[in-house]
C-alpha cells in the first residue's frame, strides 16, 4: 500500500465503524425477547420480536408515565407474545427494562388491560417538541420525580399505559411508588404463572405477610438471588440484607448516619425502616421514600428478610 493511501484506508475503516455504530444505535430498542419461565425458574425462549416487523397503528392517548396526551405509533403490548399462543396457566407478564426495573402486568385480567391499555411505541408522531424517532427516544422528565436522582433515558421503544396503578401494588405505598415513571426501554418479556412465581419467594408460612409486602413493592427494583428487579441491590446475594456485611455497606453509603451508628448498634429492623421510609443518604435517594408503609408491614418485611436469608437456593 502506498503511503498516501493510508489516510484513505483509515477513513474507510472509520466510516465503517461509525456506520456500524449508527446502525447499532438505530437498532436499540427494536428487539424484545419473549420467554416462558416455569415454577422452577427454567426459561424457554418463545420468540425474538422485531418491533419494526409488526403491523402498527396510530392513536392519540394518555401516557401515565409523563401524565400527558400524545399521538403515537405502535402495537398493543400483547402483540409481543400473542403469536406464541401462551399456555392458559400463564397469566403474568414480567416486563424487564434496560435500567433493571421489573413491572408485572396481569395480562389475563381483562378489567386491568381495558383500564391500562398497555402498548409499545416506536415513535411519537405528533409532538415535535418531544422527538421519539426510532433509536433516539428522549425522556420528557429528568429525573422522573423530584426525589429521584436517576434520569430515564429511552432507546427506541417505550411502553405506554393509560393507568399507572398496578393491581399487585401494596395499597399503603401506591401514593409513594409509581413504577411506570422509572420505566425506560423494554428489552424482555417473561411470561409466568403468577401463583408459581410468587411461591419462589416463600420462606415459610409465618413470613407470608412480609413476602406479600416484598411482592407488592420491593420486587419492582430488588431481587432475591437474582429473581426480581435489578435496579437496586439483591436482598440476599452476595450477602443477606442487614447482615454484618450489609451494615458495613450501609454505613459507608450513609456518612450522615455514621455517628449514630457508632454510638449505638441500631437493629436491622430500624435500618430497614430508615431505608424504606426515610431514604437516608445520597446513595438511596434514587429510591422514593415509601412513607405510607406501616410499622406492621415493615416488621413483616424484616421477618421475611431474615427467613429468606436462610432459605436454601432453589
Amino acid at each position: 500500500m502506498r503511503t498516501h493511501d493510508v489516510p484513505a484506508a483509515a477513513l474507510l475503516v472509520a466510516l465503517l465503524v461509525v456506520g456500524g455504530a449508527r446502525l447499532a444505535v438505530a437498532n436499540e430498542g427494536r428487539y424484545v425477547t419473549v420467554y416462558v419461565t416455569n415454577a422452577r425458574g427454567e426459561r424457554t425462549l418463545t420468540r425474538k420480536v422485531d418491533l419494526d416487523t409488526l403491523p402498527t397503528s396510530e392513536w392519540t392517548g394518555t401516557d401515565a408515565q409523563y401524565d400527558r396526551t400524545m399521538r403515537m405509533r405502535g402495537v398493543p403490548l400483547e402483540a409481543l407474545w400473542s403469536a406464541s399462543s401462551p399456555a392458559a396457566d400463564l397469566d403474568l407478564a414480567l416486563l424487564h427494562f434496560d435500567d433493571g426495573l421489573l413491572v408485572p402486568v396481569p395480562f389475563r385480567d381483562a378489567a386491568y388491560m381495558k383500564r391500562a391499555v398497555p402498548r409499545v411505541i416506536r415513535a411519537n408522531t405528533a409532538n415535535v417538541k418531544t422527538p421519539m424517532h426510532a433509536g433516539e427516544l428522549v425522556a420528557l422528565r429528568r429525573p422522573p420525580t423530584r426525589e429521584d436522582l436517576r434520569p430515564v433515558t429511552l432507546h427506541g421503544n417505550k411502553v405506554v399505559v393509560k393507568d399507572a396503578v398496578l393491581p399487585s401494588m401494596l395499597p399503603s405505598t401506591r401514593g409513594d411508588l409509581w413504577p411506570w415513571r422509572y420505566a425506560d426501554s423494554l428489552y424482555e418479556v417473561e411470561l409466568v404463572n403468577r401463583v408459581g412465581w410468587i411461591a419462589r419467594f416463600d420462606a415459610g408460612s409465618a413470613t407470608t405477610p412480609g413476602r406479600d409486602v416484598y411482592v407488592g413493592s420491593c420486587v419492582l427494583c430488588h431481587a432475591v438471588r437474582g429473581v426480581g428487579g435489578t435496579m437496586g441491590w439483591d436482598f440476599v446475594a452476595p450477602y443477606p440484607i442487614y447482615s454484618d456485611a450489609w451494615k458495613k455497606k450501609f454505613k459507608g453509603e450513609n456518612p450522615d448516619l455514621t455517628d449514630d451508628l457508632e454510638r449505638e448498634e441500631l437493629s436491622g429492623r430500624t435500618l430497614l425502616r430508615i431505608h424504606v421510609r426515610q431514604r437516608a443518604g445520597e446513595m438511596t435517594r434514587s429510591m422514593p421514600a415509601l412513607r405510607g408503609m406501616t410499622e406492621l408491614e415493615v416488621g413483616g418485611l424484616w421477618k421475611w428478610l431474615q427467613a429468606q436469608a436462610l432459605v436454601a437456593p432453589r
